[in-house]
């Protein structure tokens, strides 16, 4: 039995990753960090061959297992963060920037401004105490089809949802009732002293305009581009990792714990 393991032994050819044979003395020695496997046997001119191959390359399973883990874990938490933060922007930035866009340019001139609430409560649902600003009504005019149309012109489009009820031209919610007042004086003046300028009319209700908007397309795209790839790609990278592992690496740790 031994002379027949030892003929065994010296049949068997080591190869490394270079497919060139360690020997030495008869014995052969093997790196304890290079994986070792046996090839089919085949039958050769001193009878039937091995070949122990062995491999530098390959990942031990436990850094393998690791890695999937990883990527798992980083993936979904890619998708749930920019699922939320997709949810955020929609309502912060995409649906103010389709209400802007019923909003067209044209060109306007002032015509009157005046104080119509001395008193408005800035809308600040998280404080109790609100500070207050007076409401400054602007109107102005354009033409449009040959009909001179005067309308309420709103700063931007915040102003116009807040506080289209009151007509108020802009809005100032600072801590001090005092530095909200001067702020709308300042308004005023620059907006007296700016006879022809560039504004914004609404295609359908053509008694609002506003002054600026605060949305392009090129924000849109960014707003909506960016999330959303991040989240099909993050998904794309759990499907292969599925194909992949087939989520052995999780119901390991579960037979475990059973």
């Amino acid at each position: 039995m031994e002379n027949s393991t030892e003929s065994w032994l010296m049949n068997v050819r080591f190869k490394t990753r270079l497919n060139q044979p360690i020997r030495a003395a008869g014995r052969f020695w093997i790196p304890s960090h290079t994986h070792v496997y046996f090839s089919k046997p085949h039958w050769g001119l001193w009878g039937v061959n091995y070949e122990m191959k062995t491999d530098r390359s390959c990942i031990p399973e436990s850094y393998r297992v690791a890695c999937l883990k990883v990527l798992y874990l980083t993936c979904a938490t890619v998708i749930t963060t920019t699922f939320i933060v997709e949810c955020i922007l929609a309502h912060l930035v995409v649906q103010p920037y389709l209400h802007e866009s019923a909003f067209t340019l044209t060109n306007c001139s002032y015509v009157h401004a005046h104080i119509v609430n001395h008193a408005v409560k800035c809308e600040n649902r998280c404080s109790k105490d609100r500070s207050r600003f007076p409401c400054l009504q602007v109107l102005v005019r354009y033409t449009s089809r040959g009909a001179n149309h005067t309308v309420i012109l709103f700063d931007n489009i915040a102003t116009y949802h807040q506080y289209k009820a009151f007509g108020c031209a802009t809005s100032s919610c600072h801590h001090r009732d005092a530095d909200n007042t001067a702020y709308v004086l300042r308004f005023e003046h620059r907006i007296k002293h700016r006879n022809h300028f560039e504004c914004y009319i609404h295609s359908v209700h053509e008694n609002e305009a506003l002054l600026t908007k605060f949305y392009s397309a090129k924000t849109l795209f960014h707003v909506i581009f960016w999330p959303v790839g991040l989240f099909f790609t993050s998904i794309a990278c759990v499907l292969f990792a599925y194909l992949v592992d087939r989520c052995r690496v999780w119901t390991g740790d579960q037979s475990m714990i059973v």
